[in-house]
């Protein structure tokens, strides 16, 4: 799988200002191709058709609902992998690593707009 995305542009005020009849010099767009190789996590489970036919209970349903939730975790597990080996974090509160948070280190509207912040200056999209 491949991203392509626009860097972020530098053109200044000064180089931005027009003189009326002068073409203005032309900016160079790059870009950044994000690429990765995907991975497949799957799993199934056997249900006999005799279990199904004699169960008062509807097992497929059933069985598929505590597939999903297993595969959301497993899931999830690999996200939180992912993120951790990440270096670009803000933390709330008082910590300043992953193993300092705890339960006093609360989120407030001032951590959040220091993540703002950061994301604006790295051109994150807004979603």
């Amino acid at each position: 799988m491949a991203w392509t995305r626009c860097n972020k542009l530098t053109v200044t005020p000064t180089t931005a200002t027009l003189t009326e009849g002068v073409t203005p010099d032309d900016t160079a767009i790059t870009f950044t191709t994000i690429s990765l190789t995907a991975n497949q996590y799957g799993m199934y489970a056997i249900i006999t058709d005799i279990l199904e036919d004699v169960s008062p209970v509807p097992m497929v349903s059933n069985a598929l609902k505590v597939i999903g939730e297993n595969m959301a975790r497993i899931i999830d597990q690999v996200i939180q992998g992912v993120l951790a080996a990440g270096t670009n974090v803000i933390y709330a509160g008082d910590a300043t690593t992953r193993a300092s948070i705890d339960a006093s280190d609360l989120m407030t509207a001032t951590t959040l707009a220091k993540a703002n912040a950061f994301l604006s200056t790295k051109a994150a999209p807004v979603f």
